[in-house]
């Protein structure tokens, strides 16, 4: 698999639970059937002469006698076992100018999501969600919840390990991704914290850590009298895609309001995402340099406006995040480093995206073009390339403003997500230095072939 560290086949361990977890499945499947079944069983067996109706008779009386735990099927109205896998080939060659001229070229086939999704209702309220992907080795748990619709005020309530809504293209299934990758303001604000373990930091990251998955409990209502008006809240864990309670994991706070109306493929959803963590980072002594003890921790708060548009062939998308976070402003140029007296910083990132969906003549399917910006400024708090761009490498330290242009087109075999080809290419500019005392840029530039497949 060459460079891709993250996205190797599976190993052995996880050949194992993939086995048993497909085993699982059908085992779920034939109870389900089982028990449907059970009360016409014995009549059945009658029916062909099997069985008499006397030893039928005896057989219930048998059953009722035999003292053994049985399983009492739930009242399961649907369930769903699905999943989809990208495979793709990358090219991305990287270029610092900064006193000694720096060049790093990247290429590569790799598996870039496997993902496995089992949904369900287990009765007419009440649902059940869980993604997995299987290319993702640090946490390949992406999604597990369990929800009730309440009717009487309008919402549903769910509980698990999900993402909040602040970041709607964090939101959105990779399945569906217009661009080959999420922006780099979204993947700067979202993403795990993998920098330290209990009271000690490793390595900082130079990313947020805000958006993304988290472990709490969520409602999503709409508001009365007022027609497709929508409104969310969440109370969470602090800590982005971590499952384990530590000291370092706090709580956020999430509230989101906006009005979303769809007809058909047609559709129009604007509004306004905030947030709030109490322990978002782990920061260091002022005189230390990672590693080190943590010191402290530092809370953040998040504010994301958005808007996404669809009509007949036109597809509009664009969000804005803007968020200030304590002790943000990184103290090192070289790599991210933030200690109990770094300032405070207040990044900004945003993204426009468009997109036109053409019909081909018979069974070629669809042509879907489609242009992108994005854009981060940091305000000191800096920007490692790696943290910005899937398949990236950190070179010459980080940066303080990030900008990316995106060109590509999707082809959808049938008109359907079912088999899609992407290509794509984008070019990044990474430029300035956070602490501003001297001038540096770099640039990325990415070429990316992928084939998509739901089963």
């Amino acid at each position: 698999m060459g460079f891709w560290g993250t996205v190797e086949f599976f190993n052995r361990r996880e050949v194992v639970f993939l086995r048993q977890f497909i085993i699982f499945c059908l085992l779920t499947l034939s109870s389900a059937i089982t028990f449907a079944q059970d009360a016409d069983l014995l009549k059945a067996l009658v029916d062909k002469g099997i069985l008499t109706n006397q030893e039928a008779i005896e057989t219930r009386k048998l059953a009722a006698q035999i003292d053994v735990p049985v399983a009492i099927a739930p009242d399961v109205q649907s369930f769903k076992l699905w999943g989809y896998t990208q495979c793709r080939y990358m090219y991305a060659y990287q270029d610092s100018q900064e006193f000694i001229q720096t060049q790093k070229s990247i290429s590569g086939t790799a598996l870039r999501r496997l993902v496995l999704i089992f949904n369900g209702d287990i009765d007419k309220l009440t649902h059940y969600l869980l993604i997995w992907n299987l290319a993702y080795k640090r946490r390949p748990l992406n999604n597990i919840t369990l929800s009730r619709d309440i009717t009487a005020l309008n919402g549903s309530i769910s509980a698990g390990f999900t993402s909040p809504l602040f970041s709607i293209e964090d939101k959105e299934s990779g399945r569906h991704l217009m661009a080959l990758e999420r922006t780099i303001a979204c993947r700067y604000w979202g993403g795990g914290d993998w920098g330290y373990k209990g009271d000690y930091r490793d390595t900082f990251k130079s990313g947020l850590c805000f958006s993304g998955s988290h472990v709490g409990i969520f409602w999503n209502g709409k508001i009365d009298g007022l027609e497709n008006f929508v409104y969310g809240c969440a109370i969470t864990n602090s800590q982005c895609d971590r499952l384990e309670p530590e000291s370092g994991n706090g709580l956020s706070y999430w509230f989101n309001i906006g009005y979303k109306k769809t007809d058909g493929r047609d559709m129009i959803w604007y509004g306004i995402n905030t947030g709030f963590a109490d322990k978002l980072m782990g920061v260091i002594d002022s005189q230390a340099t990672p590693p080190a003890p943590i010191y402290g921790y530092v809370s953040t708060f998040g504010i994301n406006p958005f808007i996404w548009f669809r009509k007949g062939a036109w597809t509009f998308q664009s969000e804005i995040y803007y968020s200030y976070i304590q002790n943000g402003k990184t103290v090192e140029s070289r790599f991210a480093d933030y200690t109990y007296q770094s300032p405070y910083a207040m990044p900004f990132g945003a993204y426009a995206l468009l997109g036109y969906r053409i019909k081909l003549p018979e069974l070629a399917g669809d042509l879907e073009p489609v242009i992108r910006f994005s854009a981060v400024y940091s305000d000191g708090r800096g920007i490692d390339p790696s943290d910005t761009y899937f398949g990236l490498t950190s070179i010459n330290g980080l940066y303080d403003k990030a900008e990316a242009y995106y060109i590509g087109f999707n082809w959808y075999f049938y008109g359907q997500d079912y088999l899609k080809v992407q290509i794509g290419y984008e070019h990044l500019e990474f430029r300035d230095e956070p602490l501003a005392i001297n001038v540096k840029s770099s640039s990325a530039d990415v070429m990316i072939m992928q084939l998509q497949v739901i089963f």
